[in-house]
């Protein structure tokens, strides 16, 4: 194994989720042992109804951990790890990840075990089965989920909900499974319910057999599980690990050359070459850099003997980066840096020299194992998508070797689950801004016409060809000057439409007006005649990129902002100014003040979040960030006057909510008899009118960011409701 793959894994501790494409999920801690070896023993345990994942596990260094749980059925407690109405997308999905740590050789089968309580029992004592581990330590498990009294009496709605009508289903069933067959494993069961109780004789008695080993006990724990299971482990051996070659690249050639990355100006490179450097302090500028975006396009640039000794020089500072002690590692094993470098690599090897190519192709292999790994895999995100997107084309050019069609496969699942996700059916990408919307279209296009040159895949070829479907949304979010509006991660600047038209056009050739919404989340009112942008948002379509902008508006009149979003700034995830412009005091909405919205994607409550169609002119929005308060805003726009109807629950004006709006701040506030007058030098201006609420309000200084690094000043305007209904009515007809 390569020290580069060995470092990741032996360093890889991690909590997070796994999906089935059904949106069903699984949570799951891994802990890695304190010294991998190729003999290193794993043990996957299964969670039991409703059970927590343990926050540490540090008493158990020699071994490797796999927690998972099942946060699907009624409220989230569990489903027994199948699935529901008798289809067993959750036990595939299982399985298969499980799999894949073991094709990716983070788990070796041979040294494998499986341990669970109640529920989870039942899950370990079936794959203890399928994968012929050699041992498992279950306690007070349920193996007859079939006909037993337990489950006509102590869940029936909830099994009907799980298995339906299938009753064929080995998983059902695990005493015909382990009595049919011959047993290679050591299974222990511990139980503490009585002998003479129902659910001993018909769920733990049945299945005791020379193979298995019943234990009396209360008493279940990691350390006991361990020390029982250990029993059956080899002596481990160590891995053999090797590094990267240095003595075949040639190390002291600078060729004087320029970088521009990540809307910035461009940097020249004129002495080493170093991957440390970070001339803007900017984490999305190192992200670029270093997953070599820039290089397929410099290298193509130079003339042939320029490219090979180049490119050594380039690739001879990148290894020396990866074994440089205090190098900062961020973007080393990165999930999406390393889907961007594979696939960069990929692109520069016919510039390499020959006599590299052992190293580079080695390094290549080196990510596609760990884009293998489920643990890199960063389910439902525009990094999942380019991770499988990496994988295949990395399995593709070892297509030789004897794994690739392993790879090849998983990468195609992937990517496939990646698809039926990305866009709502009326084809808006579910991450949270145009931007991404715009920036993904060219993206599926460009890689599954990579893909479908390589595999006829019909399910991929189908997306493929639906692409046209999310070309709708962009004619409607693009400004009438040609920008998008500065919503969650967007930048406020032109985007390229050529290959939508390319794709269809269907909605470029006219003039947009009117309203549409799409979605269920963006409400658009566009006029290119009248030279207006009105967006009313409220969804939580995606797992990130989350800004807490339910009920948020934008307004462009003529070239002008009104209404603003704060926009994206940069990532920089716990800098207090990134943090305000995600914040809802960064929107023009809702705001509870010192109360934390919810940006949980599994969150019923949080998922609540939509806007609809009330008439052609109208539309209305609902509040789902936080929990269970409740608020709507109905938005009309006729003519040049925008009518804002917001409606709040007993419990939204007793936590003190706030109607916030910010505003541009070229624009010059004045006090009026009923509400404020925006002006600036110009002579434009325009009225906002303010109904029901208490008497003054909070005007403060603030800014918003509609280029990516860039401060711009606005103004919030913050107004508490005295009452359940207030209105706020702008008339922009000043605005010429």
């Amino acid at each position: 194994m390569n020290e580069y793959v060995y470092n990741r894994f032996s360093r890889q501790s991690k909590r997070s989720k796994f999906f089935s494409t059904n949106q069903t999920y699984l949570e799951y801690f891994w802990q890695p042992a304190a010294k991998l070896s190729e003999r290193t023993p794993t043990l996957v345990y299964f969670l039991g109804y409703d059970g927590d994942i343990p926050s540490t596990i540090t008493q158990n260094l020699d071994w490797n951990i796999l927690c998972i749980a099942d946060r699907n059925g009624p409220e989230g407690l569990g489903c027994w790890y199948f699935g529901s109405h008798g289809e067993d997308y959750l036990l595939n999905s299982l399985e298969q990840f499980i799999k894949q740590l073991v094709m990716c050789g983070l788990i070796h089968e041979e040294v494998l075990f499986f341990a669970g309580k109640g529920m989870g029992g039942h899950a370990a004592l079936y794959l203890t089965v399928r994968f012929d581990a050699p041992g498992c330590y279950v306690h007070n498990p349920t193996t007859n989920l079939l006909d037993s009294s337990y489950i006509q009496l102590k869940h029936k709605s909830l099994f009907e909900n799980i298995f339906g009508e299938n009753k064929e289903h080995k998983y059902r069933n695990l005493l015909s499974q382990l009595s049919a067959k011959t047993i290679v494993s050591i299974i222990n069961i511990s139980f503490d319910i009585s002998t003479k109780n129902k659910y001993y004789s018909e769920q733990i008695k049945p299945i005791s057999n020379k193979s298995v080993r019943l234990l009396e006990t209360s008493e279940f724990n990691f350390n006991l599980i361990i020390s029982t299971l250990e029993k059956l482990v080899p002596v481990p051996k160590e891995i053999e690990t090797t590094t990267y070659g240095f003595d075949l690249f040639q190390s002291d050639f600078v060729h004087k050359f320029g970088v521009k990355l990540s809307s910035r100006d461009e940097i020249i490179i004129d002495e080493q070459l170093s991957f440390a450097i970070d001339p803007y302090l900017d984490r999305s500028w190192r992200f670029w850099f270093q997953n070599l975006s820039w290089l397929p396009m410099h290298l193509k640039d130079l003339s042939p003997e320029l490219q090979k000794r180049q490119s050594e020089y380039i690739l001879y500072r990148w290894f020396n980066h990866l074994h440089d002690s205090i190098a900062d590692n961020e973007f080393f094993y990165h999930d999406h840096s390393l889907a961007y470098r594979g696939m960069n690599l990929l692109d520069c090897l016919p510039f390499f020299p020959e006599h590299i190519l052992p190293e580079i192709l080695s390094h290549i292999r080196d990510i596609g194992q760990l884009l293998l790994s489920p643990l890199e895999d960063n389910a439902l995100s525009n990094h999942a998508y380019d991770q499988a997107i990496s994988l295949f084309l990395i399995s593709d050019y070892f297509k030789s070797e004897p794994y690739s069609s392993e790879w090849q496969s998983v990468a195609l699942s992937r990517i496939k689950r990646e698809l039926d996700y990305s866009f709502t059916p009326d084809g808006v990408h579910v991450e949270n801004s145009p931007s991404y919307h715009h920036g993904m279209i060219s993206n599926i296009h460009k890689s599954l016409s990579k893909v479908l040159k390589i595999t006829e895949h019909e399910s991929i070829k189908k997306h493929f060809e639906i692409l046209s479907d999310s070309t709708s949304y962009l004619a409607w979010i693009i400004r009438p000057d040609g920008k998008v509006p500065p919503i969650g991660d967007s930048e406020e600047k032109q985007v390229s439409i050529s290959l939508a038209k390319q794709i269809t056009n269907k909605e470029f050739n006219q003039e947009v007006e009117g309203m549409r919404v799409f979605g269920d989340g963006y409400a658009i009112w566009k006029s290119t005649s009248n030279q207006y942008h009105l967006t009313l948002k409220s969804c939580h379509h995606g797992r990130f990129h989350r800004h807490d902008d339910d009920c948020s508006l934008t307004l462009w009149v003529r070239n002008q902002n009104l209404l603003m979003d704060s926009g994206l700034l940069y990532y920089l995830e716990k800098d207090p100014d990134r943090i305000h412009v995600r914040s809802a005091m960064g929107h023009s909405g809702f705001e509870i003040p010192k109360k934390k919205p919810n940006r949980n994607f599994f969150s019923k409550s949080a998922r609540r979040a939509n806007v609809r169609r009330i008439d052609s002119n109208t539309s209305q929005a609902v509040l789902g960030m936080y929990g269970n308060l409740y608020a709507t805003r109905q938005v009309q726009l006729e003519g040049e006057i925008l009518t804002i109807n917001d409606r709040f629950s007993d419990g939204c004006i007793s936590a003190g909510i706030r109607v916030n709006f910010v505003v541009d701040g070229t624009w010059i506030h004045e006090v009026t008899k009923n509400g404020i007058r925006f002006s600036d030098k110009a002579g434009r201006y325009w009225l906002m009118e303010l109904i029901g609420f208490q008497e003054g309000f909070i005007l403060e200084e603030t800014f918003t960011s509609p280029l990516k690094n860039i401060k711009q000043k606005a103004l919030r305007l913050s107004l508490i409701p005295k009452q359940k209904d207030v209105q706020t009515i702008i008339d922009f007809g000043g605005v010429e």
